[in-house]
């Protein structure tokens, strides 16, 4: 420290103490920029809230679930009137604080107001918004394990991946048990519908496509099978419509087909089911001669079908059925002829018909007694009960020399004769 060097440091040094306290007088104002470090205070009231959004999420969940409005009086006193000055909503509370629900809150914002009087109306405002997530895009869910499909594993898997049960249109999901069954479906913003989706061949690499990835598709009927395509290549064809070209390559559920093959040549050429009852389900199927006109067939054959090993028809002429379960075979026309072979008594019965030899024409015996003639006719052959007589002399046929005569006969190879002549 340096030395003192004059008089009015030495003054000030020896002084005690070194600062004299000024009293003011009562009452005296003093300006603030006069005073160091003091702020002036406004009056008034000011409205503070922790947060001012409701962030509302897709499942229409908002967070927070109310918000409270605070109101800080500075330098007045009074009571608050709170009103809601822009927008709808319901405030709630008592004193200086309202709060405001969301489920209370109609519009996307509100404008909230409270007032006081002191002397002078002092207010302020604070407004409060609604903030929307947007909504999410569709998804393709991870597939799930089932052997049918269940509209309610696929909601529960909405909400399990998502959070909330919304689904969006274009959602989609496959439920498959990677053997048998494999359904993928979408949401259409109603239902979860089935999944149709047309693959252009060109844009399948050549040799890629494993049969066993064509597997059963919507359910159809003998007469509407047409109507659902599972891969095609060339142009789907369908004989209701115009002539088209190329193959395709169809696959029903197992109530009535689980794979056919269609051409445009006027048929199908293959269609096989895994199970079958008479023949709405038969093994094998194959239609052939479509009648667009009357939407019927003229020719149909079944393998598998029902009881029946094989069934062809050409239909309103004939039928063959060959393997059913009291027969070989069976035949039918609509001329009115049926045989069957080999049923469980005959190894060939007639049940409608005659049966022809060449030139010959047999027909159904009249009686028990007939016999057949060389010519397909039946003859009587009777044993006579009536009272006629002869007298055999010698070797002399009995009757009169111009009626009378010998039967021959021939019994294990020798030939025998028996004297025959009119009844009289």
């Amino acid at each position: 420290m340096a030395t003192i060097q004059n008089t009015r440091d030495l003054l000030l040094q020896a002084t005690v103490p070194r600062i004299q306290p000024y009293i003011l007088p009562a009452n005296t104002t003093i300006p603030v920029a006069q005073v160091e470090g003091a702020v002036e205070i406004t009056p008034g009231v000011n409205l503070t809230a922790p947060v001012t959004m409701f962030r509302v999420n897709p499942g229409g969940t908002a967070s927070p679930g109310s918000i409270t409005v605070s109101a800080e009086l500075v330098a007045i006193s009074g009571s608050t009137s709170w009103a809601v000055v822009d927008g709808t909503a319901t405030l709630t509370g008592s004193g200086t604080s309202r709060t405001v629900d969301y489920d209370d809150m109609a519009t996307d914002s509100i404008r909230v107001r409270v007032e006081v009087t002191d002397g002078s109306l002092y207010f302020d405002e604070i407004t409060i918004v609604k903030l929307f997530d947007g909504r999410r895009g569709s998804i393709s869910f991870p597939s799930q394990v089932g052997s049918v499909w269940d509209d309610a594993v696929a909601d529960a898997l909405v909400l399990a991946v998502t959070g909330y049960p919304d689904r969006v249109v274009g959602d989609q999901l496959l439920i498959t048990n990677f053997t048998t069954f494999a359904e993928t479906r979408y949401w259409d913003g109603a239902d979860w519908v089935l999944s149709t989706v047309i693959v252009d061949g060109s844009n399948v690499i050549d040799s890629t496509l494993p049969l066993l990835k064509l597997a059963p598709g919507p359910s159809a009927t003998d007469a509407d099978l047409l109507g659902y395509t599972s891969l095609h290549m060339g142009d789907q064809w369908n004989p209701n419509l115009a002539a088209t070209t190329g193959w395709a390559v169809r696959a029903n559920n197992a109530t009535v087909h689980a794979m056919g093959l269609l051409h445009t040549g006027g048929g199908i050429g293959l269609v096989a089911a895994t199970s079958g009852v008479l023949s709405s389900k038969p093994a094998i199927l194959a239609y052939g001669g479509y009648n667009a006109l009357a939407d019927t067939w003229t020719h149909i054959a079944r393998m598998g079908s029902g009881a029946h090993a094989l069934y062809l028809q050409a239909v309103g002429y004939t039928t063959l059925i060959m393997g059913d379960e009291d027969y070989a075979a069976d035949m039918t026309h609509s001329g009115g002829t049926h045989v069957r072979l080999a049923d469980d008594t005959y190894a060939l019965r007639i049940l409608d018909g005659t049966f022809r030899y060449g030139a010959v024409t047999i027909d159904e015996p009249p009686n028990s007694t007939a016999y057949l003639n060389g010519d397909g006719t039946w003859q009587s052959l009777d044993v006579d009960t009536g009272s006629s007589t002869a007298t055999l002399v010698l070797n002399n046929k009995p009757g009169t020399a111009t009626s009378n005569s010998w039967l021959e006969i021939e019994i294990d190879g020798d030939d025998y004769v028996i004297p025959i002549w009119p009844r009289t």
